[in-house]
């Protein structure tokens, strides 16, 4: 139904689509294709198979793209993509279908990949790639035959390069056709080589100092004449013009204005082409690193991404002439730059990558009296998504990642869709752990010794029930807002309350500095969508308490089904510190802790009805404890049953059937066991064992144990679902997402939606939350 990605915040992680609206960037180790913001709503339409062990560094589109099949000619993309552990893949993008289809894993280099780049000329394709590993470097060159199928001719490693690394790199074929390289390096120069007559190697042909400091990204502009862009960390881009050269000069009278080569074609006996390059402006506008340079579709625009928080559209203005016709970013909020921007196809639109690896969009003005304008493009968390919580009445979900977020996300009215309609924490620890005490109030845990409640204030209520189209009080009952917003103050990491409308007005104060106003957060009641930098300052919620009680760094969390009594739990090495300490929700003070296990307890749930309390531990127990007195909403909890040796490993997860009876636990040692209840504790009343560690699990669907769906996530992001059959035994029915190569991107929370069970949403460590429709179809 719906999946949430953010994108790895590097350079070069981003390119656009030239036969589709639609854009490609590298969330961790994938690539994901999403929508422009128009016409429909920026959102992701296929993510590929994990072809890479390592997260992806770069990603380029391949140029010059005309692909020709079953004997018609089709539009495609075709995209390059390299990674951490040294893998260079080729994808391929149809503007037909939303799909995105591994082509050819190329050899795998020595190091990381940190440029790449493709062009495509005939039925041949030529992939440039540089690697980097403890201070050694180096630069192959691979010549591809595309029919009938994509396959390795030959290559060619670059000699010469040792510890100087090649950070950017892009080609353009000349008009002898040949590919012209250019690589930009950390000794400030950008290497110009050409492919040599034979086709089976590339020759140095040129060397020039093009910046001050390292050079980030080169582009041709693949039309006539021949520009190439380069930028740097001087803060500078430069145009760089090469043209054809009636005879070439002596070498000893090269002037710095213009650098002479010349280039050999194919046939031996055609003269070589001369060639001389020389700048053809220099743009200055950004104020700090340029992160990328990109040309439009006609080789006539260029967008470029910085540091300093801007992006800006460079045109020609005059002969030689080149201006910055338009200026986008973010001014004050908490980004600290970008580090790439692409054009859709027309130009029209713009997406951009931060350094928190958010999306930003722009849409181009309508008329010559507008100004380009901010829109909402979906993105997600770019490290792991740890846990995740429902709303009581399912209405919208609730996710805590790895990059210091909790982040909220609702289906807008009539649509099946999710968007991200608030971010109510943004803090200076990774996150850990949510739990939803009530429609109103969140408690998270995050890499500190403490649990922090918010409430939703008042912007928050108005604006999720505008976007998903309820009414207020079907969300939030009878619960009135007591603050408006929230907002961090400086040097702060607690959202300070928002009383009213009036307070988040920029105070006057002569002394203040000029920026003040602008890193000011503005809460205010939403219609629409939010905007990226909308969500990080304007979306917070109030801290109303900090719970102290642990000595370690929190991990585990629940909350009690009536939201009247809370259970948490840290990281412990010993049993005095791996207790579960119960909180009182209407005054948050601590009232007992729970012994029993011996090491960290990754785990805590609820039955159903709230009766009995299971904890599932490193330790590799299970526990369950009731209430003495048989209250629901009481604190004197006692163990009455523990497990034995039923799993050998860690256990990862647990999760009740709806009848409060059977339970079911997911362990390292790659077993499921369903356990069944009675008033002496508990028996394993089924195992299955699964084809990886599991790490994670949920039960939905039925509310008859023979309707119910277990979803178990596994270690190599698959998830498998298991059926409960005749004598309660647990059967195998699908496995979802199997990766095609060996890789560890965990499953680290799976729930279903308390309402409709069908609905499934899965945290996943490589940075994806994704939300599925999940239906049991039972065979006759």
């Amino acid at each position: 139904m719906f999946t949430a990605a953010g994108i790895n915040p590097r350079s070069h992680c981003l390119s656009a689509c030239r036969e589709s609206n639609q854009f490609v960037f590298a969330s961790d180790d994938q690539l994901v294709l999403q929508t422009f913001p128009e016409p429909s709503h920026g959102l992701v339409q296929a993510i590929s198979e994990r072809h890479h062990e390592g997260q992806i560094t770069i990603l380029k589109r391949v140029t010059s793209i005309r692909q020709h099949t079953h004997g018609q000619t089709i539009s495609t993309d075709l995209f390059v993509a390299g990674s951490a552990d040294g893998k260079v893949v080729l994808y391929e993008v149809s503007a037909s279908a939303s799909l995105i289809r591994h082509l050819l894993t190329l050899d795998n280099l020595k190091g990381s990949i940190g440029a790449l780049c493709g062009t495509l000329s005939g039925p041949e394709l030529v992939v440039v790639a540089s690697w980097v590993s403890d201070g050694n470097s180096g630069v192959r060159v691979w010549w591809l035959s595309c029919e009938p199928h994509f396959s390795v001719r030959h290559s060619y490693d670059i000699p010469e390069f040792g510890n100087v690394f090649a950070l950017a790199v892009d080609m353009q074929n000349t008009k002898n056709d040949r590919k012209l390289l250019a690589l930009g390096t950390t000794k400030r120069t950008i290497e110009f080589y050409c492919e040599t007559p034979c086709g089976k190697a590339v020759k140095p042909v040129l060397s020039i100092a093009g910046h001050e400091d390292w050079i980030h990204s080169l582009a041709f502009n693949q039309s006539t004449p021949i520009l190439l862009a380069s930028a740097s960390q001087d803060t500078q881009v430069k145009l760089w013009r090469i043209e054809e050269t009636v005879e070439l000069e002596d070498s000893s009278e090269i002037s710095v204005a213009k650098n002479c080569f010349t280039v050999e074609g194919v046939n031996p006996e055609e003269s070589p082409l001369s060639l001389s390059i020389g700048v053809e402006s220099v743009l200055t506008g950004h104020d700090d690193w340029v992160q990328s340079v990109e040309w439009d579709r006609e080789g006539r625009t260029i967008i470029t991404s910085s540091s300093d928080k801007s992006v800006i559209i460079w045109k020609e203005t005059h002969e030689g002439l080149w201006t910055d016709t338009v200026r986008l970013g973010i001014v004050g909020g908490q980004a600290a730059g970008f580090y790439c921007a692409v054009f859709s196809p027309d130009a029209k639109q713009i997406v951009a990558s931060s350094y928190f690896g958010g999306l930003y969009a722009w849409i181009a003005p309508k008329t010559e009296e507008d100004s380009w304008s901010a829109a909402a493009v979906c993105s997600g968390h770019f490290g792991a998504v740890r846990d995740l919580a429902w709303h009581p009445d399912g209405k919208f979900v609730i996710s805590v990642g790895e990059d210091k977020t909790t982040r909220v996300y609702v289906s807008p009215k009539n649509e099946t869709y999710y968007v991200e309609v608030g971010r109510p924490q943004v803090h200076g620890h990774s996150m850990q752990c949510i739990a939803v005490v009530s429609g109103s109030i969140i408690v998270t845990g995050a890499e500190e010794k403490i649990f922090r409640a918010f409430e939703a204030p008042q912007t928050f209520v108005k604006s999720v029930c505008n976007i998903g189209g309820f009414e207020v009080k079907e969300v939030f009952r009878d619960y009135v807002p007591a603050y408006y917003g929230a907002r961090v103050p400086a040097l702060g990491l607690s959202n300070k309350a928002v009383e009213d409308s009036q307070e988040v007005l920029p105070e006057e104060n002569g002394d203040a500095h000029w920026e003040e106003g602008a890193f000011q957060a503005s809460p205010a009641e939403l219609f629409a969508p939010p905007t990226e930098d909308c969500l990080q300052q304007n979306t917070l919620w109030p801290e109303i308490h900090k719970l102290y009680g642990h000595g370690y760094e929190v991990y585990a969390i629940a909350a009690n089904p009536t939201g009247t009594v809370l259970a948490t739990s840290c990281k412990a090495s010993q049993a005095e510190d791996a207790v579960v300490v119960l909180w009182d929700t209407s005054d948050w003070s601590k009232k007992s802790e729970i012994s029993g296990h011996q090491l960290t307890v990754t785990q805590i749930e609820w039955s159903p009805d709230g009766k009995l309390l299971l904890s599932v531990s490193r330790d590799r127990k299970v526990i369950l404890y009731r209430e003495q007195d048989g209250n629901v909403n009481g604190f004197s909890y006692e163990k009455f049953w523990s497990s034995e040796k039923e799993h050998s490993r860690i256990i990862w997860s647990c999760c009740w059937l709806c009848d409060s009876r059977h339970f079911v636990t997911s362990s390292r040692d790659m077993q499921v066991i369903l356990w069944e209840c009675s008033n002496s504790g508990a028996v394993a009343s089924s195992k299955i064992k699964c084809p990886q560690p599991a790490t994670s699990v949920a039960v939905g669907c039925g509310e008859q144990m023979t309707e119910s769906i277990v979803a178990v996530g596994l270690q190599n992001g698959s998830i498998l679902l298991l059926s409960i059959g005749d004598g309660n035994q647990l059967e195998i029915v699908r496995q979802l997402f199997v990766p095609p190569v060996n890789v560890d991107r965990a499953i680290l929370r799976l729930r279903f939606n308390p309402v409709d069970r069908k609905t499934l949403a899965v945290a996943g460590s490589d940075g994806k939350l994704r939300i599925l429709k999940i239906e049991l179809i039972k065979s006759r």
